[in-house]
């Protein structure tokens, strides 16, 4: 072969193989696909009224639902990344709850997704001006139906919202851990729900992190109420508060911060849910009243079997009879609480005690927090004032206790309050503006 034959060779090979790394790409990168209205395939099998009423109902009251609701009707934002991503436990997933009707959240977490390798979910016709139960359903719905038609890894699965999305994130997320790894709460509220062992369990499985701009109105409540309480109740937080952002979402590196912290705690849920089966919804499958009902009774009997005394293992029984009325699970717990002896019920009474006080005093320790820490305006000013005379009497409360080492937090407590207290009393006349009394 002559030397200009060789390298006429040579330039072809190079073009050929050029070419093929090119066409290689587009075929990865085809791998991946985004719709902008995917539409729902069948309704959720979830038990979604829990999410609303933390009570499982055989049917919902009617005005929850418009009498011609469908979830054939409801569609969302859909982002899935090429199929090595699910290798392993399936995918990452972002569930994204918007304050607005048209779901535009892709715009802002598709850097985000497309590192992580995560599937993005963004229900439409779920905003702020959609009643709560529809809400709830609507997201749900849109969330049942990526998890049907893909492996979904529970433990890397986060629901985030922006604003009132935020609430909704967190009653869903707190009131069915099991389908998620952690929430995260963006320029808005969360709260845990009102069952003691559900609450803890929220607790036990999830990571919360809240995220508000340094210019944003609402960021003295996330940054000194709901992060505190939270963090007061045994749940691990992380407060994010970014410079030069108001009532906006992050950035996209700014998510990738948040969502990065939530992956860390990745080998904790699955150690968990290894020793505690009930803490990770199994994958796909149905996931209603009776299938949950069922499992956490299958799970309390088995602790009970290996830990008679394991308070909250009784607990979870009588919180099965209590929140799942109506299924054959039920049954069963109103059984089995019956024949434990009476130390037993009474050892659950305290367990569920000191979760109350557990909860009451994180409640209050944020209120505290709050009053504290800011000095706000117009509406904001009231609620301050509410919060900080309601420490005040709880702490008072506890100060006349017998339990010595409440007592002492409580006079710490209202040292720290003292100033709060002055400024918030009313300030006496003086003596010129009083009326003389008449000879």
């Amino acid at each position: 072969m002559s030397r200009d034959a060789f390298g006429l060779a040579a330039w072809r090979f190079a073009m050929l193989a050029i070419f093929g790394l090119v066409a290689l790409h587009r075929l990865a990168a085809a791998d991946e696909s985004y719709v902008e209205r995917e539409a729902v395939s069948g309704p959720t099998s979830l038990d979604w009224t829990f999410a609303v009423a933390e009570k499982s109902l055989p049917e919902p009251p009617a005005a929850w639902l418009p009498a011609d609701y469908s979830a054939l009707n409801q569609s969302y934002q859909l982002y899935v990344p090429d199929a090595s991503q699910a290798a392993g436990n399936g995918y990452p997933l972002v569930l994204f709850v918007s304050p607005s009707q048209n779901n535009a959240g892709w715009q802002h977490w598709q850097a985000t997704c497309r590192r992580l390798g995560c599937i993005f979910v963004g229900p439409h016709n779920a905003g702020n001006n959609t009643p709560i139960a529809l809400r709830v359903r609507i997201v749900l719905d849109a969330f049942d139906d990526v998890r049907r038609r893909y492996p979904i890894d529970p433990d890397r699965s986060y629901i985030a919202g922006f604003s009132g999305g935020a609430h909704i994130a967190g009653q869903i997320g707190f009131n069915l851990p099991e389908c998620f790894g952690g929430v995260m709460a963006i320029s808005g509220s969360l709260a845990l729900p009102e069952d003691e062992l559900l609450g803890r369990r929220a607790c036990d499985r999830l990571s919360a992190s809240l995220s508000t701009g340094r210019l944003d109105p609402n960021r003295g409540m996330v940054e000194y109420l709901f992060q505190p309480i939270l963090s007061e109740a045994g749940m691990t937080t992380r407060l994010r508060v970014f410079p030069r952002l108001g009532h906006v979402l992050p950035r996209p590196e700014q998510l990738w911060e948040v969502i990065r912290w939530h992956e860390a705690g990745v080998p904790g849920r699955r150690t968990l849910a290894g020793k505690r089966p009930t803490m990770r919804v199994p994958d796909k499958g149905a996931f209603g009243a009776d299938e949950r009902a069922q499992a956490l009774l299958t799970e309390a009997e088995h602790r009970l079997a290996g830990d008679p005394s394991d308070a909250e293992a009784v607990r979870q029984l009588e919180v099965v009879a209590e929140r799942w009325p109506e299924t054959p699970a039920a049954v069963a717990a109103r059984a089995s609480v019956a024949r434990l002896p009476a130390k037993s019920r009474q050892a659950a009474a305290e367990w569920r005690e000191a979760e109350r006080y557990r909860r009451h005093r994180a409640t209050v320790v944020g209120g505290e927090t709050f009053a504290l820490h800011t000095k706000p305006s117009g509406k904001y000013a009231a609620l301050r004032e509410e919060m900080a005379t309601s420490a005040i009497r709880y702490w008072e409360s506890i100060r006349a206790g017998d339990n010595a080492e409440r007592r002492a937090e409580a006079e710490k407590r209202l040292a720290a309050l003292a100033p709060v207290q002055l400024e918030l009393a009313p300030k006496s006349k003086p003596a010129s503006a009083v009326p003389a009394k008449k000879r």
